[in-house]
């Protein structure tokens, strides 16, 4: 099969090339029939033969498989991309990793309707610090990390940095694979999880990772995980009372 002529082997084999990239395609049932080494290594799996054939539940929990086949559906059904969504994936195999994934209809040349969907993304790893550029988000990573429940704003956070925001954007997506803001929300949840672990009641988890609101936490929660902040407690995490309304 082929994607605007480009063989499905030849564009496997260009983005395995290419580190840290997630590349998969996916037919109108949602099976994958092409991936990269680097979307097998998601998986789980050691080969293709594996992972061709398959579907996300047969390599992410059905919370991550719902989530993941409601945005493939939605692309199918409109003809549009969803791009950049930053997603807490929990894996059958493996723990769980942060990736941002986006996702764009497959049509044939001269075609109208999709006949599947491109996957495109990569794994959010802890940043380099031997990265040339580290040194120039350093101090604004530093202070998000450190001061993650205060009201932070990119104008402040590249002051702090000594640089322009537009600099400061493109090195943390260099750096980070995200822009600051969004490298803020990672923190802030993964913060909030580490509380809700231990114990502490998600409303106060709210307010601590800088929610005055929570129902806006929550569907921040929500919008990465595919569940409520109860709901990944009660799947991931120890048991809890239940007084909470999230």
């Amino acid at each position: 099969m082929r994607i605007h002529e480009v063989p499905l082997d030849l564009m496997e084999a260009m983005m395995s090339e290419i580190p840290d990239v997630i590349f998969a395609v996916k037919d109108r049932e949602l099976r994958y029939i092409a991936g990269n080494q680097a979307m097998l290594n998601l998986c789980g799996v050691a080969t293709r033969e594996a992972f061709v054939g398959k579907q996300a539940r047969d390599f992410f929990t059905g919370e991550a498989q719902q989530r993941y086949e409601a945005l493939d559906l939605h692309v199918i059904r409109t003809g549009r991309a969803v791009k950049e969504t930053l997603d807490l994936s929990h894996r059958l195999r493996g723990s769980p990793v942060w990736v941002v994934l986006s996702r764009w209809p497959a049509i044939p040349p001269g075609g109208r309707t999709p006949f599947g969907i491109v996957v495109m993304g990569r794994v959010l790893s802890d940043a380099n610090r031997k990265h040339p550029i580290y040194h120039r988000v350093a101090a604004a990573a530093e202070y998000i990390e450190k001061h993650f429940g205060a009201d932070l704003d990119i104008a402040s956070l590249a002051r702090l940095a000594g640089v322009s925001v537009v600099r400061l954007e493109r090195d943390f997506v260099e750096v980070f694979g995200l822009t600051p803001l969004r490298y803020l929300t990672k923190i802030r949840l993964e913060a909030a999880i580490q509380m809700m672990a231990n114990g502490q009641q998600i409303a106060d988890a709210a307010i601590a990772c800088g929610y005055s609101d929570q129902s806006a936490f929550a569907r921040r929660f929500k919008a990465a995980t595919g569940m409520s902040p109860r709901e990944y407690r009660r799947t991931f995490l120890k048991p809890a009372n239940d007084e909470d309304e999230a």
